[in-house]
């Protein structure tokens, strides 16, 4: 019961970041760790928000539909692009606040992850 919820939250998350991401790039780029204001490295920041904003709306599916399987895969792969980006932004020199944010939320992801697969 708390894992579906933390799941859903993990739904909401996405959902909110990919959709702030579109007209608020440089924001976004802020919170993720590196700074950007250039316009092609802000494109570049979209392109990550509409990502999270179209896995967020696929594990909205897969939740809603009972497909506890498809769901896990989802956040294993989402708890991989978490390690990714804290990689690339570490190598950036992120900010310990928003390092923490991406392992934060790569390890609650692994973990529902592995949660919904043996479900």
């Amino acid at each position: 019961m708390i894992a579906l919820a933390l799941s859903w939250c993990a739904v909401v998350g996405l959902l909110g970041l990919g959709t702030l991401s579109l007209p608020f790039p440089a924001l976004l780029s802020r919170a993720y760790g590196v700074a950007a204001e250039d316009p092609v490295a802000l494109l570049y920041v979209q392109a990550t928000g509409a990502r999270d904003l179209v896995l967020g709306l696929v594990l909205a599916w897969a939740l809603a539909s009972g497909q506890t399987a498809a769901a896990g895969a989802v956040m294993l792969s989402l708890a991989l692009l978490a390690a990714i980006d804290l990689t690339l932004a570490s190598r950036r020199g992120a900010p310990l606040p928003a390092r923490l944010f991406h392992a934060g939320g790569g390890v609650v992801l692994a973990v529902l992850g592995v949660w919904a697969l043996r479900a």
